[in-house]
C-alpha cells in the first residue's frame, strides 16, 4: 500500500511539473527516451564500476517525425564527474549517431569543450522514427565517472516548403507560376517538383541554395520535359539564383516541367528555393 502511494505521489509531481512549465531531470541508464519537438531532455548516466572498452554507457533517444517539418538535434554535455571526485569537461570525445529506417545517416565525434553541437538537418514523412544515440569515448578502459547530457529537438515547420514523400515523379510537389517554393535535401534524398503550364508560352526555372550545414557542398538541380533532361547544374551556397532550364522553355497549356534536386551521398543538408517565371 505504501509503495502504491509513493508511485502515485511521483506521478502527480511529474504531471504538476509539466503543467507549471518547469523541467524535471530524467535519470536514465540505457532506457530509450522519447523526445518531443522543441523540448530539452536532461539525462545523467553513471558508468559501471568495471568495463573493458573505451566507449561509455550509450543513451538512446527516439523521435517521431511530425508533418511538414524538418528537424535537427542539439547535444550538450553539461557536466562530467571523474570517479565522483573531479568535475569538468575534458578532451574525451562526445559521440552522436543518427539512424532512421535502419539506415545510418550520421556518426560523428565531438569535443565536449565545443559546448552545444548540432546534428545535420533531417526531413522525413510524418510518423517516421528517428533514433539518436549519445555516448562518451575515452582513451583508456575502466570507470570514467558520471555524465550529464542535454538533448534538444529543433523542429521547424516552414511555409511554402516541400512535403515528404516527394522522392518520385508520381509524388512530386506542385509549384505554381511566380510563386517561390523552398525545400531541403539531405544525404541520398531526392526532391521532385512539377510545374503545369497555365497557358501556352515560354517558361524559365530558377534555383538557389540558400543555406547548407556544410558550406559549399553541392546540390544537383535538373529539369525535364517529356521525360527527357533539358539541363542540370550543381549549385552551392553563395552562387545566387541560377537558370536551371537553360533559357525559356516552350510549353503548351497543361504540359509540365519536372524539377529534380539530388542530395549527394555526403550531403549534410542543403536548403533551396525554386521559382518559375513566364516570358
Amino acid at each position: 500500500m505504501i509503495r502504491k502511494k509513493l508511485i502515485m505521489i511521483g506521478m502527480l509531481i511529474g504531471i504538476m511539473g509539466t503543467a507549471l512549465g518547469f523541467s524535471v531531470e530524467t535519470k536514465a541508464q540505457g532506457n530509450v527516451i522519447e523526445l518531443q519537438p522543441n523540448q530539452d531532455s536532461d539525462v545523467t548516466l553513471t558508468e559501471p564500476e568495471e568495463r573493458t572498452d573505451t566507449e561509455g554507457v550509450i543513451q538512446e533517444y527516439s523521435f517521431t517525425m511530425p508533418a511538414n517539418s524538418y528537424v535537427s538535434f542539439d547535444v550538450t554535455m553539461t557536466n562530467h564527474v571523474y570517479d565522483h571526485d573531479y568535475t569538468g569537461l575534458n578532451s574525451d570525445s562526445l559521440r552522436v549517431k543518427v539512424v532512421s529506417n535502419y539506415k545510418e545517416y550520421e556518426d560523428e565525434s565531438y569535443s565536449p569543450k565545443d559546448g552545444t553541437v548540432s546534428t545535420n538537418y533531417y526531413q522525413f514523412k510524418k510518423g517516421t522514427k528517428i533514433t539518436v544515440t549519445v555516448s562518451m569515448i575515452n582513451g583508456y578502459c575502466g570507470p570514467v565517472g558520471t555524465y550529464s547530457y542535454r538533448v534538444r529537438t529543433v523542429v521547424v515547420k516552414p511555409k511554402n516548403f516541400d512535403v515528404e514523400p516527394n522522392d518520385t515523379k508520381a509524388k512530386a510537389n506542385m509549384i505554381k507560376l511566380n510563386k517561390t517554393m523552398s525545400g531541403l535535401v539531405t544525404a541520398g534524398d531526392v526532391d521532385y517538383w512539377v510545374f503545369k503550364a497555365p497557358k501556352t508560352g515560354k517558361y524559365k526555372v530558377k534555383a538557389v541554395v540558400t543555406r547548407a550545414k556544410r558550406e559549399r557542398q553541392s546540390t544537383k538541380v535538373s529539369t525535364y520535359r517529356n521525360g527527357k533532361q533539358l539541363y542540370y547544374l550543381y549549385l552551392k551556397t553563395g552562387d545566387g539564383w541560377n537558370d536551371v532550364s537553360n533559357g525559356y522553355v516552350t510549353l503548351k497549356k497543361g504540359k509540365t516541367l519536372i524539377i529534380k534536386l539530388d542530395g549527394e551521398s555526403y550531403q549534410a543538408g542543403s536548403f533551396y528555393k525554386l521559382k518559375v517565371s513566364k516570358k
